[in-house]
């Protein structure tokens, strides 16, 4: 089936249906819907092998919109913010059904995914890594920005600026919840047996109740999961996560 859907279609006339390959016995609406499909898959492969490697992609048929050298500097900048933010420069015709949600299931990365698809421009996160809200106004602030590289480098600094300062504020909800255990812990034991009795004014009792009750009303394990994730550029091993 593969030899049939990647060889070249040529004719001499094809309405005769002469030369190499006799193109008006292909002239279905079944097969050029199979094509399209076959083309699409492949293509969002390539892509997602590529952001894989790089967090920037800049398809060849697209390369007059961002060069090799703004591509490379891009990629760069997110590298050395180490979070998961993924660009992916594509032609105006690249099949869009689905595109985001096929793209991040076969990149296999949680992450924020921007495309510049010919002029349009767009973007998806994992809830884990940045919300919708979040999304919508990352993607206003440079929606009136039409040189590709402007907009691309504007929306990626804001986007590792965004995760910088959720991840910060995420896990100052765990270090407080975290240091306020442990500052009564102190004061019970400075207080000795009387910190353990409820009939005393320095019992800790009820301190102690209410402030072990933060990580659970916080979600330590979910908070610190979500920043784990969203700090990962690659892909988690299957292996430690089963």
């Amino acid at each position: 089936m593969d030899f049939f859907l990647t060889a070249p279609l040529e004719t001499i006339n094809a309405t005769a249906g002469t030369g190499p390959w006799n193109a008006a016995h292909f002239a279905n609406t079944s097969y050029d819907k199979l094509v399209t499909q076959y083309i699409a898959a492949t293509d969002v492969g390539t892509v997602a092998a590529a952001l894989r490697e790089s967090p920037v992609y800049v398809d060849p048929a697209a390369s007059a919109q961002l060069s090799t050298a703004e591509a490379d500097t891009l990629a760069k900048k997110i590298k050395t913010a180490d979070k998961p933010v993924f660009v992916a420069v594509l032609p105006a015709d690249f099949p869009t059904q689905n595109l985001f949600q096929n793209l991040r299931t076969a990149t296999g990365i949680t992450g924020l995914y921007a495309i510049r698809l010919g002029d349009r421009f767009d973007a998806r996160a994992d809830s884990a890594v940045m919300s919708t809200t979040a999304v919508q106004n990352l993607l206003t602030s440079v929606q009136n920005n039409e040189n590709t590289n402007t907009q691309l480098n504007a929306f990626a600094d804001r986007a590792l600026e965004a995760i910088e300062f959720q991840t910060s504020m995420n896990l100052l909800k765990v270090n407080a919840s975290e240091i306020a255990i442990a500052t009564v812990m102190n004061a019970l034991q400075a207080c000795g047996l009387s910190g353990y009795r409820n009939d005393t004014e320095f019992s800790i009792g009820r301190h102690l109740r209410d402030v072990l009750s933060s990580p659970i009303m916080i979600n330590n394990d979910r908070i610190l999961a979500n920043v784990a994730t969203a700090s990962l550029l690659t892909a988690v091993p299957a292996r430690l996560t089963d």
